[in-house]
């Protein structure tokens, strides 16, 4: 018998036969889509859950599910329950420091203590510069500044005290601490005999400071130890430390002639200086008492300033002392024989308690040029030739 041989596969069938291949991956995605579908409800599921968390979070209700339990609503017991735990109102303690709250919000703070500005000699440069000099015939200006040191406010100083004193002040009247026109040098008067005395007071400065009185042998004053005198180099400003009846320090600015604007200009920018000087050192300044200072001289008022004229009225002189003793009242001056000269007077200036130091300058001015007119007249009457007398 002949073997069947199998039959021919037209072209065309095998075009629409599907190969094994393709049947495979048929297989394979329909498994996958079912495994698809599956999931599908797991994730809406957690999609679902996670909303119902969200919606509880949020206060609003969750949404119905297959499964889920809706929350129990609270009572209104539970709520006041759990309202009654977190009110504190009835805590005592927390009542007693909300009532001190209370209390300390009520009351009124003092209001901080204002810090008090210690005086000073009040004139700015400014004013100085605007001040006019006088235009009268003067031999001599001088300004003065009386001042007792904080640091050491006991009325009878010791001898180590005044020692400390006289030290303070030649350290800060060096090179280091002050400019250069106002460095100098000290005499300690306690360790000169009377001979070498009279050599210091014999300076120009002395005559020009209203000191002349210094020079009398006779003077009867006695330097303790701890006691001296600092000259500048220019010899246009002296401090009197621990000088007999005077106070701790005596600061005097003098010039020749009659440029007290200067004078006056000098003596500040020593005291300031050496008042920083003295604060940076001892950390306090000048004794004072409210917006005065503190001193001892008769005829001087809170600014313990002085300030003086040296003249030579030789018209003044012919006529009777009480001439210009009451001229000088009305220009307000009190006047004194100065020297051993005829006809040459010191012309301190009076002050009031209210007065400033711009005001007692101006009026200086304003009275010495009023003497000196006077003073002109009267040379004009006795005859007077004034350059004749022009030495002292």
């Amino acid at each position: 018998e002949k073997k069947k041989e199998p039959a021919q596969v037209s072209k065309e069938e095998k075009k629409d036969a599907p190969a094994e291949g393709d049947k495979k991956t048929d297989e394979q995605g329909k498994t996958d889509d079912k495994e698809q579908k599956n999931e599908t409800p797991q994730s809406q599921t957690n999609g679902t859950a996670d909303g119902d968390v969200r919606n509880i979070n949020s206060g609003s209700k969750p949404k119905k599910g297959k499964g889920k339990k809706e929350p129990k609503e609270v009572s209104a017991e539970t709520l006041k329950m759990l309202e009654e735990a977190w009110d504190v109102s009835k805590d005592l303690e927390l009542n007693k420091v909300l009532n001190k709250a209370r209390l300390l919000a009520a009351t009124k703070l003092p209001p901080p203590p204002e810090k008090k500005k210690e005086p000073k000699f009040n004139i700015s440069t400014d004013q100085l510069t605007k001040l006019k000099n006088p235009t009268g015939r003067i031999e001599a200006c001088t300004a003065s500044l009386y001042r007792n040191l904080a640091a050491y406010s006991d009325k009878e100083l010791s001898t180590a005290k005044r020692k400390e004193i006289a030290a303070l002040i030649v350290k800060i009247m060096g090179v280091a601490y002050m400019p250069e026109d106002l460095t100098g040098y000290y005499e300690d008067m306690s360790k000169k005999n009377q001979r070498e005395q009279l050599n210091i007071f014999d300076k120009e400065v002395f005559y020009n400071s209203a000191n002349i009185r210094l020079r009398e042998p006779k003077s009867g004053v006695e330097w303790k130890e701890g006691s001296g005198i600092y000259i500048n180099n220019y010899e246009n400003l002296i401090i009197s430390v621990n000088a007999p009846k005077q106070e701790q320090l005596k600061m005097t600015s003098a010039e020749t002639g009659h440029d007290i604007r200067t004078v006056v200009m000098r003596l500040k920018k020593a005291i300031v200086k050496l008042e920083e000087s003295i604060r940076s050192l001892t950390s306090r300044g000048f004794q004072h008492k409210g917006q005065a200072f503190i001193h001892t001289q008769e005829g001087l008022h809170s600014h313990a300033f002085e300030l003086s004229f040296i003249v030579h009225y030789p018209g003044f002189s012919k006529e009777e002392e009480k001439v210009i003793k009451n001229s000088g009242i009305k220009a307000g001056f009190n006047v004194q024989k100065y020297g051993k000269r005829d006809g040459v007077y010191e012309l301190r200036l009076s002050q009031k308690p209210d007065d400033t130091i711009e005001g007692l300058l101006n009026r200086a001015v304003k009275g010495v040029d009023t003497l000196t007119a006077e003073e002109e007249v009267l040379e004009k009457k006795h005859n007077i030739d004034v350059e004749k007398l022009h030495d002292y």
